[in-house]
């Protein structure tokens, strides 16, 4: 089962089933499949830098920030 979840700040507009459609898309044309989710998470440069001072340690913003679920190596 894939499960695709697309959310974002009110104040930005986004088009959730054309984001939700190119991340399955991907997902297809890569053979991913099984138990997979995906979060999107649309933000603004001064919250993706607070993300990325806490969870990176990088003082800055940059366009994508990506955690892993779980541990492959656990």
């Amino acid at each position: 089962m894939i499960n695709i979840i697309v959310s974002s700040d009110p104040r930005y507009y986004i088009n959730k089933a054309a984001i939700e459609a190119v991340v399955a898309d991907f997902l297809h044309r890569h053979r991913i499949g099984g138990k997979v989710e995906v979060g999107v998470n649309i933000v603004g440069d001064r919250k993706m830098h607070e993300l990325n001072r806490k969870f990176s340690r990088i003082d800055t913003t940059t366009d994508i920030l990506s955690f892993a679920l779980e541990d492959p190596n656990s």
